[in-house]
């Protein structure tokens, strides 16, 4: 089996210079430390067991290091043969199609796709295309699981509202392989105002520089190595939700991009220049870079995050103004769906008290539709308010952990039943646990999870 590419001892990574604590199994494993033996828990959390199986031969737990590299190493296969066939379907319509981030990495980047666990496939399509790559995708069976121009629905994982990066999210018909389109290669701003100017443009230099490869004779784009670290790597991480903290993952990317393409830090530095993001990059590279024995783990601070923000304003556009309006035009709105839920969740966690009643056949009598309310009238962002304003409810109101869940699901029907949706209660599942109902709303299954409640599509 080929081995992974290591650091050689004398140009190990360290930790930032002021870090005075010693570096935990799981840095020290990634500076390619063969002794260090990071638990099993750690690894799978980091998608690092596939990794792992091949840099630490010696593991204690390597049995199970080698079921996870067996499973990934299947599931990627799969992945690909139900990719092909897509990928030809939208090369036929005349749509050019680049697969960045975890896909690419496992299939073109690492010596083995095992290595590289992933969960979604990553795909970018011009945006101007985005509708049509939707429905070539549904005739070729697969399912459209959201689109940035559907209408609104309660079901919706996005309304309207929606101007982020994502044009749509795909599922397989019979396979759990789940791809999230793109139509733009990085992150907004704020998901509710227009992209800046830059996510244009980087997307389609990048789409511009991107080679042909192809995926069992499939033609797909991949970005050229140096671009796969900027724009996969160090903007992924610096302008989107992670806002700037470095995964672990990161590290071993990075080192398979030099090994892979032999990328140097001049050349980096200089396609930065050329794509007007020198700044985030130099910032990313302070934090991880293998060719200069630098990794810092763990979540920036408050100040870190602003000051980064504020450097990076000529390269993205403020990310801290942009968001500020939309929050304080949120807040109102937020504070007046948390006064609506607060007495709706009291009442039911009284009945639940009292041993009211929970007959299902009684409370999934026909609604009694508010005046003046349509059918449909909740819309997508309606609920997802109203999940918000629940979970702060049930904070406030101090609702014991073993109940969170029916008092949700309660309160999340009456809630929806007042609107007049027809939303039913069915006794819970086998694998649910006990007493806790659930809610269908046009055959599709309202979860409730962890105290809160989520659209749950499976």
């Amino acid at each position: 089996m080929q081995r992974l590419p290591v650091t050689p001892a004398h140009r190990r990574p360290r930790l930032a210079r002021d870090t005075r604590s010693p570096a935990s199994a799981l840095e020290r494993y990634l500076f390619g430390d063969e002794r260090a033996h990071p638990d099993l828990a750690t690894l799978r959390a980091y998608g690092l067991t596939g990794h792992a199986f091949v840099r630490l031969p010696e593991h204690p737990q390597r049995d199970s290091l080698r079921s996870d590299f067996i499973s990934a190493t299947a599931r990627h296969l799969a992945t690909r043969l139900a990719l092909a066939p897509l990928l030809r379907a939208w090369d036929a319509a005349g749509i050019a199609v680049l697969a960045f981030k975890g896909f690419q990495l496992a299939e073109f980047v690492y010596p083995s796709a095992g290595l590289r666990m992933y969960a979604d496939v990553d795909l970018l399509v011009a945006e101007t295309q985005a509708a049509l790559a939707c429905d070539v995708a549904r005739s070729a069976g697969w399912r459209i699981d959201w689109r940035a121009d559907a209408a609104d629905d309660l079901l919706a994982a996005h309304g309207p509202e929606y101007l982020g990066h994502e044009a749509a999210s795909l599922s397989h018909g019979s396979l759990d392989v789940r791809i999230d389109v793109h139509r733009r290669i990085v992150h907004n701003s704020h998901n509710r105002r227009p992209a800046h100017h830059v996510a244009r443009r980087l997307s389609e230099a990048v789409m511009a520089a991107a080679t042909v490869a192809h995926v069992e004779g499939a033609p797909v784009r991949i970005p050229q190595g140096v671009d796969a670290l900027i724009v996969g790597l160090a903007l992924n991480r610096c302008w989107g939700s992670d806002a700037w903290q470095v995964k672990p993952r990161d590290y071993a990317d990075f080192e398979a991009l030099i090994a892979r393409y032999g990328l140097t830090t001049d050349a980096v530095l200089e396609r930065a220049r050329v794509l007007g993001v020198s700044r985030t990059v130099r910032t990313y590279l302070r934090r991880c870079d293998p060719r200069s024995e630098r990794l810092v783990l763990g979540v920036p601070s408050w100040w870190e995050r602003r000051w980064w923000n504020l450097r990076a304003v000529p390269e993205r556009g403020s990310r801290d103004l942009e968001r500020l309006p939309l929050e304080f035009a949120d807040l109102a709105r937020e504070a007046a769906m948390l006064v609506r839920m607060l007495p709706l969740v009291h009442r039911v966690r009284r009945q639940l008290r009292a041993g009211g009643s929970l007959s299902i056949e009684q409370l999934n009598r026909p609604a009694r539709r508010r005046s003046g309310a349509p059918e449909g009238a909740v819309t997508g962002q309606d609920w997802r308010r109203l999940r918000r304003g629940l979970q702060r409810a049930l904070r406030l109101l101090g609702v014991a952990a073993g109940q969170r869940e029916s008092v949700a699901a309660l309160a999340a029907f009456h809630a929806l039943r007042q609107r007049g949706l027809d939303v039913r209660l069915a006794p819970a599942e086998p694998d649910a646990p006990a007493g806790i109902p659930r809610l269908h709303y046009r055959g599709e299954t309202l979860e409730i999870v962890a105290g809160g409640v989520s659209a749950d599509r499976g």
